[in-house]
């Protein structure tokens, strides 16, 4: 038996291996034809997959050409560069547009006076730092004044009294501190021009016994708006009163820039109480301009076809005259606590018959009185000033309504030899010594109005001194109808989630991201609605928000941005109170304290902490060092006030701050003025950013016109998208002539879907009434092999000859509106669907008659151009859920699974068999080992031996 390996049988010999494997062999024929049947079903799995990416790459192409935008691309070009550029987005009107570019942005600066070193220590005192406004005199935008219609540009002559002429071109000038410059700096005449309370005033220097006579030149206005145009045979001449509201005078610019503060919401401002009885509640509503105002009055004021008041305009406000005849009381009150009759002027007691509202603006270049204070006003009386020789004078400025008319008063005052000025920090006034005296500059209350308090100029300047500078007196410049995008240094406030924890620990969300949310004012309404148990208001100061705590608990009140979101930070009322504090100040402002000894270095290092208003650093001019500081946002919302109080820093301005202006139009009668806090300007021309490079008195044409460049790029991306996928159709249905087999999808029904389906989407016309109803009219062709060529000069000629009927050819949309009626329980009773002529109205509406008769109308817009009809196409082959290669990919699927269903049962049934059979054997196996050993048992009986006896 030597030799005999484990699979072979010990007794028989037989290999049982060998022999199991071969009848196993035999019966696994059919497991062997389904795992070929699976193989070949992955192929066709992987194939499928194959052509859903490259549906899926199509898809995409086709999604860019349905939007209207990639048709509608635009491009751009500029006269003169140099002056201004451009960049344009699809969609922009085509057209040329003229621009002058008057002014650029700037950015405000200021420097210290010089000292010798960084180390170099100040005075004790505080720094304040402002932003965004507080100035008590400002330039005078020439687009305000005239009753609103601004001055249109141009070139005037001047002519001395001497005989000295020279045109003044004021083309670019923007404000009326432009025009004087230009007229101070006038080459051959001489002349001084200066700004009075309402207009401008020449005087002639030249020493001629002529007439001083200017005149408009070359067709221009400009010196008749400027009230200049006349002749001065004796004395100065005197221009006509430019300063003055009209129709167009925008609210905005009333009351120092506040505006008109009205209830909103369809609430009533004021009631006016005519002297017939009668009382006439008024509405403001959302008016613009003062015109708008007027008509709402007298509309208000026509009860029944009979007026009893009339509103009209006066040179500097309004006037309100009794009409109804009556001998009672004429009057207007507030209502809803609305500001409105105040603002306008309105509540001074009648004269008669009649109102005169006080003014709604200032004099030229100042600012009103009744703007101070946080825009309470200030309360004026009597001052006494005693000059450096002992004289004293009494100045009454009770009169006063304007800084420009508290200035006159002092500068005119007699007794006392004094003269005033705007501060150095430009947010007060200032009284200097004129006299040769030697003693104290005394400013002092000379009644019981606390008038030198109020200015914040009571005191002694001691001998030596000559100026007394008055405080800070707090002009409000941040209103309820701020916008939000003006605030923060004109960089805005985030819209955003804050959260307000009030001192007993509620914590209140508070949402300001609507669009509804767009006025400083809006968020006071938002969080005074929010039952936070705290107050929003304007504060003391008129620059902020101020949050008042009134549940009465005894934390703290604090309030966080929400993850991601800036508002309470761009607000400045992020924070928590200390101690007993109840509020939280946004002022727009931050002090710096300078301790005695504190150096240059130390306090531009405070200022840099501070990260606001300005950015501050130490600068070597080679005189000595001095403290620069910057803006840290352009333009005039950017600019700031700083008032260096004791400190010894005595700052200058270097450079103020103004915004970028344009005008649109070369016409100087209808040119509209835009002003920017950038360089860079958009929406003027929708889809077009303007960027300005300098400043013309000639105008820069800007000329966007129609562009396929993108409509092209997006096609051939197309056309890449749709001939790789041809290419893959292809490749999996072709048929092999050489080798007699076909490609793994030759004959697969989903496949012939699939590119009839394209093609089919390919071939038709499309009906949009343009001039191109084929896709071949615009240069798409298929040629051998089903791949597509694109001829783009033939698409650029076809766009350059009609733009917008090649853009419906790919995006044309159709709406639909279908009626269907059904009775009260439900069944339908008709429905029918027809073509509209436009989209209003997308969407489903219903109603119900008196019978219960439901008739329900759905209007829809649905896509029917070629990129439609091909992503359509496509859809239906890719869409997950019932897509035809989807499910065919799903059928595949499921086929495999059946299989290999059956591969596992018949697995199992072999592994029985073989089992069965190796049993089988090993049973031969052990009878054959008791035959064997039997045999050799009778082959032991025929060895025995018989013995006999």
């Amino acid at each position: 038996m030597a030799g005999i390996t484990s699979t072979t049988g010990l007794i028989s010999g037989i290999n049982t291996a060998s022999l199991i494997d071969q009848l196993i062999a035999l019966e696994t024929r059919p497991v062997n034809v389904l795992k070929s049947r699976i193989a070949t079903n992955n192929q066709i799995k992987l194939a499928y997959s194959d052509l859903t990416a490259q549906l899926t790459s199509l898809n995409l192409s086709l999604g860019q050409l349905i939007k209207p935008s990639t048709f509608a691309g635009s491009s751009v070009s500029s006269s003169d560069a140099t002056v201004a550029s451009a960049t344009v987005a699809a969609g922009a009107a085509a057209g040329s547009y003229s621009f002058r570019v008057a002014r650029l942005v700037t950015t405000q600066s200021s420097i210290s006076q010089a000292f010798s070193s960084g180390n170099a220590t100040l005075n004790a005192g505080s720094i304040t730092i402002g932003q965004g406004g507080g100035e008590l005199a400002s330039a005078v935008d020439l687009s305000t004044l005239n009753a609103g219609k601004g001055i249109r540009t141009g070139s005037f002559r001047v002519t001395d009294k001497s005989g000295g002429t020279s045109v003044v071109d004021i083309t670019g000038a923007t404000t009326l501190d432009d025009v004087i410059k230009k007229i101070n700096t006038a080459q051959g005449v001489n002349v001084k021009a200066t700004i009075d309370d309402n207009g401008l005033h020449i005087t002639d220097a030249s020493g001629g016994a002529g007439s001083l006579k200017i005149e408009d030149v070359g067709g221009g206005t400009s010196a008749s708006e400027l009230g200049i145009a006349k002749s001065a045979a004796t004395g100065d001449l005197v221009g006509s009163d430019i300063n003055t509201v009209g129709r167009n005078t925008k609210l905005s610019a009333l009351n120092d820039g506040l505006g008109i503060r009205t209830a909103g919401g369809g609430q009533t401002d004021f009631n006016v109480q005519t002297s017939d009885g009668n009382t006439i509640s008024v509405s403001l509503g959302s008016v613009g301009t003062l015109g708008d105002v007027v008509d709402a009055l007298n509309k208000a004021g026509n009860i029944g076809g009979t007026q009893k008041f009339t509103a009209s305009i006066g040179a500097r406000g309004l006037q309100l005259t009794d009409v109804s005849g009556g001998g009672g009381t004429f009057g207007v009150k507030a209502q809803n606590e609305s500001l409105a009759a105040a603002d306008l002027g309105l509540t001074a007691s009648a004269s008669g018959n009649t109102i005169t509202g006080s003014d709604t603006i200032a004099k030229l270049g100042t600012v009103l009185v009744k703007t101070l204070n946080g825009g309470q006003g200030l309360s004026l009386g009597n001052l006494s000033v005693t000059d450096r020789a002992g004289n004293t004078a009494q100045i009454d400025l009770s009169g006063a309504t304007n800084v420009k008319d508290v200035l006159a008063a002092i500068n005119g005052a007699s007794g006392a030899s004094v003269g005033a000025r705007i501060n150095d920090a430009g947010t007060g006034i200032a009284i200097f010594d004129k006299s040769s005296g030697s003693g104290n500059l005394i400013v002092a209350n000379g009644d019981g109005t606390n008038t030198a308090n109020a200015l914040g100029l009571t005191g002694t300047v001691a001998s030596g001194g000559t100026i007394a500078q008055g405080k800070t007196l707090n002009r409000e410049y941040v209103s309820t109808n701020s916008l939000l995008s003006t605030l923060n240094g004109g960089n805005g406030i985030g819209k955003s989630t804050i959260q307000v924890t009030n001192k007993n620990g509620l914590a209140t969300k508070i949402d300001l991201s609507a669009s509804t949310i767009s006025t400083l004012g809006d968020v006071i309404k938002k969080i005074n609605n929010s039952n936070a148990g705290v107050t929003a208001s304007l504060n003391e100061t008129g620059n902020g928000l101020l949050l008042t705590d009134t549940s009465g608990g005894a934390g703290s009140l604090s309030v966080t941005d929400l993850t991601g979101g800036t508002a309470a930070k761009d607000l400045r009322i992020a924070g928590s109170t200390t101690g007993t504090g109840k509020t939280l100040d946004g002022a727009y402002s931050a002090t710096v304290t300078v301790k005695q000894g504190d150096t240059l270095s130390s306090v531009q290092s405070a200022i840099s902490s501070l990260g606001f208003g300005v950015n501050a650093n130490l600068v070597n001019d080679g005189t000595g060092v001095r403290l620069s500081l910057n803006s840290a946002a352009s333009g005039r919302a950017g600019r700031y006030t700083i008032d260096s109080g004791t400190t010894g820093l005595s700052l200058t301005g270097v450079v103020a701050a103004q915004d970028a202006l344009v005008y649109l139009g070369s016409d100087p009668s209808s040119q509209v003025a835009i002003s920017s806090t950038s360089n860079t300007i958009s929406g003027i021309v929708p889809g077009v950013n303007l960027t300005l490079q300098s400043v013309s008195n000639s105008p820069v044409n800007i000329t966007v016109t129609r562009s396929s460049d993108t409509a092209v790029s997006q096609i051939q991306s197309f056309v890449s998208s749709f001939n790789a996928l041809s290419s893959k159709i292809s490749k999996y249905t072709k048929f092999d002539t050489t080798t007699n087999n076909g490609g793994v999808l030759l004959g697969d029904s989903s496949t012939t879907t699939l590119q009839s389906g394209l093609f089919s989407a390919l071939s038709q016309r499309i009906a949009t009434g343009g001039k191109y109803t084929q896709f071949s009219q615009v240069g798409l062709t298929v040629g051998k092999d089903n791949q597509i060529s694109f001829d783009a000069t033939q698409f650029q000629a076809a766009y350059i000859a009609d733009p917008t009927s090649v853009q419906k050819l790919f995006t044309a949309l159709r709406t639909d509106q279908t009626v269907t009626t059904t009775d009260g329980a439900g069944n339908q009773l008709s429905s029918q669907t027809s073509t509209l002529d436009s989209s209003t109205g997308v969407g489903t509406t219903s109603t119900t008659d008196s019978n219960g008769i439901k008739t329900t109308t759905s209007i829809k817009q649905t896509g029917f151009g070629l990129a439609y009809l091909l992503q359509n196409a496509v859809n239906k082959l890719i869409d997950p859920v019932n897509g035809s290669l989807t499910e065919s990919s799903q059928t595949v699927d499921d086929n495999n699974n059946v299989f290999q269903s059956r591969i596992t049962t018949l697995n199992d049934r072999l592994t029985a068999k073989r089992a069965q059979l190796q049993k089988q054997f090993a049973d031969l196996e052990t009878s054959l080992a008791k035959l064997q050993g039997q045999q050799t048992a009778l082959n032991s009986f025929t060895n025995l031996s018989y013995t006999t006896k």
